[in-house]
């Protein structure tokens, strides 16, 4: 065991050699929403970690979500935290937690080495840079082992190591090429896994990605539709169209809600009443913002408990083909993430496609 623990405690990034021992402290960004409200781990991992923050779950009655900002440390206290993480039903993301003023807010920030160990426990784990609450977010890295002896002895510790680190993964149900790309990165570097291998790997099952358009037949027309995951259950449907009266685009947003049929009715009016008071709703392409006010709204409607909102947009998407987009009306810091969507705008052909075909 005391091969194990030398191996163990250079899992982490040299730089960050003078970083503080991990510590767990709740966070809030002041709303009342889904992710208002997380654990912030942040610092290097040691053997008393997993103690630190048992001791935290047992007092805080709502953990939820943990984020880490960590540059690694132990091992195999790391894989620890993992286990505990998963036996919690807590979920993970990355990004480093900053005290404003009388709020806190998540900053890009890194989980490396023995940190991507625990973050792999989350039944949840949100480690792309944006996740669905628009937050800044981080990278997950890991490197090989480092091997400070070279007997016999420590290759067949390093073999052991090497199986514990292999079954946790599948445990956690990541795939195990994560071990592979980890052990072609020698131990002064790090592989800092792409949005791509996240998801391909398991690594990410939670942040928010936006799914291929398709075009729908709709009256005498067509709309565009495509699908916005926002995490490992719930999915938004996103249509752009345009509306052959006026020629203006219309984006329309529909998603199931937390409610119950029998309370969505209150729920929407007010959503409605919140919506016509505000001035805050935008439509963001790339680094451009265009303001919609509320005159703008088509309809905010609700079927059982799903929730619809449409409304005009003052932009004409074929000057943006291809182009990244974002709506985030000021309801995401009341109602979470109701109404809030981001993705890529159609491509030249299919905006062509629908203005000769418009509603």
């Amino acid at each position: 065991m005391r091969v194990f623990v030398s191996i163990a405690v250079f899992w982490a990034i040299s730089s960050f050699a003078n970083a503080q021992d991990m510590a767990f402290f709740s966070a809030s960004n002041g709303g009342n929403c889904y992710g208002c409200f997380w654990t912030a781990a942040e610092g290097t991992i040691t053997q008393d970690t997993p103690a630190k923050l048992r001791q935290y779950l047992v007092n805080e009655k709502y953990p939820g979500r943990i984020i880490f900002n960590s540059p690694g440390g132990d091992l195999f206290a790391g894989i620890e935290l993992g286990r505990m993480i998963r036996e919690f039903g807590m979920s993970t993301s990355i990004g480093s937690t900053v005290k404003n003023d009388t709020k806190f807010d998540v900053v890009e920030g890194i989980c490396a080495s023995a940190c991507a160990f625990s973050f792999m426990g989350g039944l949840e784990r949100q480690g792309i840079h944006r996740n669905r609450l628009g937050e800044n977010g981080g990278r997950l890295g890991m490197h090989q082992f480092y091997n400070p002896l070279s007997d016999t002895a420590l290759s067949a510790s390093v073999q052991q190591t090497l199986g514990i680190v292999l079954s946790f993964t599948l445990e956690m149900g990541i795939d195990p090429r994560v071990i592979a790309y980890s052990s072609l990165t020698l131990p002064n570097d790090m592989y800092w896994y792409t949005n791509e291998e996240m998801r391909l790997l398991g690594l990410d099952n939670g942040s928010d990605y936006f799914g291929a358009w398709e075009v729908e037949p709709y009256k005498k027309g067509m709309v565009l539709t495509a699908e916005y995951h926002f995490n490992v259950h719930d999915t938004k449907a996103v249509t752009m169209f345009c509306r052959s009266s006026t020629k203006m685009w219309h984006l329309l947003i529909s998603e199931e809600g937390d409610y119950q049929p029998s309370e969505s009715e209150p729920m929407i009016e007010t959503l409605r009443s919140t919506l016509s008071k505000t001035n805050g709703m935008s439509f963001k392409v790339e680094d451009k913002e265009y303001a919609i006010g509320s005159e703008s709204i088509d309809f905010v409607n609700v079927d059982g408990n799903r929730y619809y909102l449409s409304m005009a947009i003052p932009v004409d998407l074929r000057s943006s083909p291809g182009m990244s987009f974002s709506f985030r009306p000021e309801l995401s810091r009341m109602f979470g993430a109701v109404f809030f969507a981001n993705g890529t705008i159609p491509d030249a052909d299919l905006l062509g496609l629908q203005s000769r075909n418009c509603i």
